[in-house]
């Protein structure tokens, strides 16, 4: 199914692999800001070659972006984007998780994938979003992961979720200036003056998270006071640990 919301343009699957592998068949063909979308991944992607559990309940969708943007921000900024549009929609704030995790109730209920791809001499971004928005009675999801809602809402969301985000991540890369979306970014992290646990390398050390750069850099203070910007590595939440 084919249609236009805010002027962005959404082919809904009921179902496939991946909304990334799909979007990543066929944007050489498709208009930027296309999105492909689907009720059900049967082998969704995460992070760092990871799985993302992908069942009915949730809203999936890879949006096409071939603006020039700096692909260094591109996930903070889809995290801003996600943020705007879930309030926008449903009302709820959720606050992010850095880097690419959106957080409710101290639960995980949307991750961001963004990859790239080079065509001849074009190269254009493929960004996936995927929201829990309910648990299906019938799937059994990890310790972590939360919802918008505890049961399936009577309206459907789906549609309006994926094109709110759409066009707020359209704002974002086409008008607003990097300065604003990344200090709202930072304003929106779940993390800032948390203890975690950083590792990378196969060494990890806990840290306390002091804020977020410009550049998107996860900044930290060492138990000994020293003050690191981060860029790659993965953190574990202590607070989600208790």
């Amino acid at each position: 199914m084919n249609r236009k919301i805010n002027d962005i343009g959404i082919i809904r699957l009921k179902e496939t692999v991946s909304t990334n592998e799909e979007a990543k068949r066929i944007a050489e063909n498709e208009e930027n800001w296309t999105v492909v979308a689907a009720d059900r991944q049967l082998s969704g992607k995460g992070s760092k070659g990871r799985s993302f559990y992908s069942p009915e309940g949730g809203v999936y969708f890879t949006v096409i972006v071939k603006t020039p943007v700096d692909y260094l921000l591109l996930t903070p900024y889809a995290a801003v984007a996600a943020c705007r549009g879930i309030k926008l929609v449903t009302g709820l704030q959720c606050g992010i998780k850095w880097v690419n995790d959106l957080y409710l109730g101290g639960k995980k209920v949307c991750g961001i994938l963004t990859e790239s791809k080079i065509c001849g001499e074009d190269r254009f971004a493929l960004v996936g979003i995927g929201i829990n928005l309910y648990p299906s009675e019938k799937s059994v999801y990890p310790d972590i992961a939360g919802f918008l809602f505890d049961k399936k809402p009577q309206k459907d969301f789906f549609e309006d979720i994926v094109g709110r985000v759409s066009a707020e991540l359209r704002s974002i890369c086409e008008k607003e200036p990097s300065e604003s979306v990344m200090a709202e970014y930072a304003s929106l992290s779940v993390l800032i003056g948390e203890e975690v646990v950083y590792s990378d390398n196969g060494k990890a050390e806990t840290v306390t998270v002091t804020g977020i750069s410009p550049r998107g850099e996860l900044i930290t203070r060492s138990e000994q006071g020293d003050i690191a910007f981060r860029s790659g590595g993965d953190i574990v939440w202590k607070k989600n640990k208790r």
